[in-house]
């Protein structure tokens, strides 16, 4: 099993044969008190024993002011984004990690898009394979306390987490796991707080700062979680389409792709009407599927459903709406799930435009993400209108009895973004419907 190392180390490391993982080991505080600057250099900063599976954490803290994190290198290793948050009279603050498998030290170099003064980064290793992030919440209260709610921990995984403000009075978790400290220092007028927890179970947490009083305090807390296997793109392996009138509709020994241990079906479909529509129930072989999200009105409707299924490569899937139909079309991905079969996130849109874009919702680093797509009373290019920093890739688009434009996405994700949005544009304005759900 993977070690736990917060303030010392536990566990041996490095990249020869039949070494023991290290889940976390805290290194140091490392820090750049430049006054006035745009780019921070951390030097010569500890970085453990070289390992092909390391990872280098970095929880970044600036004084008071009003740019933002541009840019974090570690070892030259541009590093990917956690957290990057910037608050009003307290400053920048942000999480950070990057694959960085040789050497002994790193420089860290941090850039912002203005002027910035003191930067401090705590800095973490993990050498345990496939450490991705889960979730993450960072919030600002001018009070005397600051609550992150609802942060979602895995068991296996940890928690990073640091609070500033003029003083600390402490730190605390609602969670059975133990919160380490694992510096708690001054700089500036500021007290900086970095901890720890190992995370031993599926749950979510809160994570509390406390201040002597009313001065304001900010915390941030991100968790991550060793995910299994390797990343697989969804497969676009069976469709299916039924051009009659039904409320019910049963599609027999449609193709489901490749029997595995790990495979979930997400099943998308969309349909026309003459009233608005809702699903009430799908089956694969008899068992109900889960119903992801679905958005519909009065000319039809779109949904994603999923459902676990290890063997077999074809299955018979029944969709039953609440009221009859003039048309329904649907695809089947075969996926592979590496943390939970449970999606990320969903969101829906259903508006008459050009472009249309979803809410924003959370995709991950080690993920992938699947779109369906209805428009009204169009035949023309349907494409993807994806925020994120992945191509949202088009599997396939019908035309649904020359009345309908439908068509299906998915792409893996290699960022963790809580702001990413779905949608799509086509070459009119026309009713369209989206839902997008995101997995890990």
């Amino acid at each position: 099993m993977p070690l736990l190392s917060t303030g010392g180390f536990w566990g041996t490391t490095g990249g020869g044969g039949g070494s023991t993982p290290t889940l976390l080991q805290f290194m140091t505080v490392a820090s750049d008190l430049t006054s006035s600057s745009t780019t921070f250099t951390l030097s010569s900063v500890s970085i453990g024993a070289a390992d092909a599976n390391r990872k280098i954490f970095v929880n970044i803290a600036f004084n008071p002011g009003s740019p933002s994190i541009t840019s974090v290198t570690i070892g030259g290793v541009v590093a990917k984004t956690v957290i990057n948050k910037v608050q009003s009279g307290v400053g920048l603050y942000g999480v950070f990690y990057a694959d960085v498998p040789t050497g002994t030290t790193a420089t860290i170099i941090v850039t912002t898009s203005a002027s910035a003064s003191n930067c401090l980064c705590a800095v973490y290793r993990s050498t345990t394979p496939g450490i991705k992030p889960l979730h993450a919440l960072a919030l600002y209260n001018a009070g005397a306390s600051v609550t992150l709610s609802g942060l979602q921990i895995a068991n296996g995984g940890f928690v990073l987490t640091n609070a500033r403000s003029g003083n600390i009075s402490g730190v605390t978790t609602s969670g059975s796991d133990t919160l380490t400290q694992d510096d708690l220092r001054s700089f500036s007028t500021y007290k900086l707080y970095s901890g720890s927890i190992l995370t031993n179970s599926a749950a979510t947490i809160n994570i509390t700062a406390t201040a002597p009083s009313a001065i304001g305090i900010t915390a941030d807390g991100a968790s991550f979680v060793p995910l299994s296997g390797s990343a697989y793109a969804p497969v676009l392996a069976g469709s299916f389409s039924d051009d009659t009138n039904l409320t019910t509709y049963t599609f027999n020994s449609v193709n489901i792709g490749t029997a595995n241990a790990l495979r979930q079906l997400v099943i998308c479909f969309s349909w026309g009407a003459t009233n608005a529509r809702t699903v009430s129930s799908v089956t694969v072989g008899g068992v109900a599927a889960t119903v992801v999200n679905q958005v519909a009105s009065t000319s039809g409707g779109t949904a994603i459903v999923r459902f676990p299924l290890s063997t077999g490569t074809t299955a018979n899937i029944i969709i039953t709406m609440s009221a009859g139909l003039t048309r329904l079309y649907g695809a089947v991905y075969d996926t592979r799930c590496r943390y939970s079969f449970t999606p990320m996130d969903s969101a829906v849109v259903n508006t008459t435009s050009t472009s249309v874009s979803t809410p924003a919702l959370q995709v991950n680093d080690g993920g992938f993400a699947i779109q369906s797509c209805y428009m009204a009373s169009a035949i023309e290019t349907i494409s993807a209108n994806y925020s994120g920093a992945d191509t949202l890739n088009k599997d396939s688009q019908v035309t649904a009895e020359s009345l309908d434009s439908i068509a299906f996405f998915s792409c893996l994700t290699t960022e963790f973004n809580q702001a990413a949005t779905g949608g799509i544009t086509s070459a009119t304005s026309n009713i369209k419907r989206v839902v997008i759900a995101s997995f890990l």
